[in-house]
């Protein structure tokens, strides 16, 4: 049985993620039982310049949609690779 109150760091990590707001979508892979790797999803400001989206990241896809010639919504997609623990 899992103790509830022993977290590993990736469970922690997940959580102050989710806690942080600004999330669109969370998915979770799981290896053997543990956290393997998280998949991000943040709504950008779609006047935002792409530049200033993608800043600080190291690896992300930026989903742009437009409507009648028009940016109106952006996503950036993050994943982030958890190390074992």
């Amino acid at each position: 049985m899992i103790d509830a109150y022993k977290l590993t760091t990736s469970e922690k990590a997940l959580l102050s993620l989710v806690r942080s707001g600004g999330q669109v979508d969370v998915l979770v892979r799981l290896r053997d039982g543990n956290i393997d790797m998280i998949e991000l999803c943040q709504s950008v400001d779609p006047t935002e310049p792409i530049g200033s989206a993608l800043g600080g990241v190291d690896f992300a896809d930026l989903i742009i949609k437009k409507r009648d010639g028009k940016v109106v919504e952006q996503t950036l997609r993050r994943l982030l690779k958890m190390q074992p623990t």
